[in-house]
């Protein structure tokens, strides 16, 4: 009787942790997801802009700046995940179709964005973002024409926060802890290989250093 109860049990068991280890696997996929939504460069944009605007109003001069900031860097480029729904030939080519889109429109948001800035002498702080944003994303473009994967996610997380450190006197050190966690992110959803987040991260460190060195010489 014992050993038929302990037969009838096993598949129940089997079945309980297979169900269990299903459980942890979606909940991790659904962690990495959204580090994924939070870290996206349209995003990081938002967040490095309003943590600068409160800790330093000076560094915009101002909500003009600041709103300029978040109209050609967050609404424009996640403008491409309203548009992918209502233009079909971006539809019908899915997730890949949706990433082509949202980097046009990343580009288009970046480089008006510099164009509106240098157009009306744009202060300090804003020149900056802009010049690192666009530069990021030419960088990225150039790296995919030589067939060159870069994580986007990787530097589109660490070239804005570098420039927070650099304005800030690394006031906020403690955000760059959460880049293994954006590696962990983007291998768990199989988007990036280590490498590729390597090259993203790298981009994202220099870009900056060289959108600095730039704006001395605009100045």
């Amino acid at each position: 009787m014992a050993h038929e109860f302990i037969l009838v049990n096993q598949p129940l068991k089997r079945n309980w942790k297979k169900r269990r280890g299903t459980g942890c696997v979606m909940k991790g996929k659904k962690a990495a997801y959204a580090i994924s939504v939070i870290t996206l460069a349209p995003v990081m944009a938002l967040i490095v802009a309003t943590i600068l605007f409160f800790y330093d109003a000076a560094f915009f001069d101002g909500w003009f700046w600041y709103a300029a900031v978040l109209f050609f860097l967050t609404l424009v480029p996640l403008s491409a995940y309203g548009l992918e729904k209502i233009i079909p030939a971006v539809r019908v080519r899915g997730r890949e179709g949706e990433r082509k889109l949202a980097f046009i429109m990343a580009m288009v948001g970046f480089t008006l964005g510099l164009i509106f800035a240098l157009l009306f002498h744009a202060p300090r702080g804003p020149l900056l973002i802009f010049l690192t944003y666009f530069f990021t994303g030419i960088s990225l473009t150039l790296f995919n024409l030589f067939h060159i994967k870069a994580s986007g996610h990787a530097c589109g997380f660490i070239g804005p926060v570098v420039l927070l450190l650099y304005c800030s006197k690394f006031q906020f050190w403690y955000l760059l802890l959460l880049l293994p966690v954006i590696y962990w992110a983007r291998m768990k959803m199989k988007r990036h290989t280590i490498g590729e987040l390597a090259v993203g991260t790298l981009v994202g460190i220099i870009v900056p250093l060289v959108s600095i060195f730039l704006e001395s010489l605009v100045r």
